[in-house]
């Protein structure tokens, strides 16, 4: 197989489910952010706003979490970013629709999961004091899984890598409502 190199200094990378690519830079932007760009096909093309960490839902839009933890989305429909609730330190999106997180900390320290529910996790009974957790983010049981990076695959089961280096993979798949898993 042939691999050719389209981008050779991306700090992440995130693919969306048409094969729409999305990358944080490396180009630094201040407070510890990149700038954020998106590959048209032929190049990439420079788009407005900074972040640290991408992903891309199951409809095309990117999520980005910048250094101070803020959470965005994308709106496909006027290219504003939409600041979402919470902080989070990595992000990642399930080709079933689903957004995960692990817990914003400004330390190098394991942290919670957590699931986006529209519902909100508040009403869904979500007493953690450790952000995300808020209207939206549900925290995933066991906290046993946390960690400091998170990807998700396609069967709603989010992969962590922890501080040791160490990569956990839940092996559950959340009930509905998503979040609270055994």
């Amino acid at each position: 197989a042939t691999v050719v190199v389209l981008w050779d200094d991306a700090t992440d990378v995130a693919l969306g489910p048409f094969d729409e690519a999305w990358i944080i830079g490396s180009t630094p932007q201040g407070g510890g952010n990149f700038n954020i760009r998106r590959w048209t096909g032929s190049s990439w093309v420079d788009v407005d706003g900074v972040a640290k960490r991408i992903a891309v839902d199951r409809w095309a839009r990117p999520w980005v979490v910048a250094a101070n933890g803020a959470i965005f989305r994308r709106n496909v429909a006027n290219t504003q970013w939409v600041q979402q609730p919470g902080s989070a330190s990595d992000i990642g999106a399930g080709i079933d629709g689903s957004i995960w997180a692990t817990g914003f900390s400004s330390s190098p320290q394991d942290r919670p999961v957590y699931v986006w529910s529209e519902q909100g996790g508040a009403s869904l009974g979500c007493q953690f004091d450790d952000p995300p957790c808020g209207f939206g983010w549900m925290p995933v049981y066991p906290i046993g899984n946390r960690g400091t990076h998170i990807a998700v695959g396609p069967s709603f089961k989010p992969w962590t890598k922890n501080t040791n280096g160490a990569l956990l993979r839940r092996m559950a798949k959340c009930p509905n409502p998503p979040g609270f898993c055994s």
